[in-house]
């Protein structure tokens, strides 16, 4: 890969992410982390955070019946056992909130406008 195909690449998944964060915004119960930061990200994932009253797992599995592949990004670096040697037992409520929460939709450079719709109107 080229480093123009690099830039290319980057480029769509950041009108991916524009088109993601219009279409969520109206649902309530979903945020997007750092959605309103002005910085030049490459959106190599597409993260969310679900309401406390979402179940996360039962999403998941209604949104591959739907043939649409979700994951979840990243486990509380706090709760490794390296980290809770040094640090012991930290109760971030914060990062552990996002941690329970966190959702990574579908993103990738080919990404259509129509297959973003798709996952949002699912």
């Amino acid at each position: 890969m080229s480093i123009k195909e690099l830039e290319t690449g980057n480029e769509r998944r950041r009108l991916a992410a524009t088109h993601y964060k219009d279409a969520l915004s109206d649902i309530d119960k979903i945020k997007i982390p750092f959605g309103n930061y002005s910085f030049l990200a490459n959106y190599h994932i597409f993260p969310i955070l679900l309401d406390k009253s979402i179940d996360r797992r039962s999403l998941m599995v209604f949104l591959r019946e739907k043939g649409i592949q979700t994951s979840i990004h990243y486990p509380p670096i706090h709760k490794f056992s390296y980290y809770r040697t040094i640090m012991g037992d930290q109760i971030m409520h914060n990062t552990d909130f996002a941690a329970r929460h966190e959702l990574t939709l579908p993103m990738y450079a080919s990404i259509s406008d129509a297959q973003i719709d798709y996952v949002v109107d699912a």
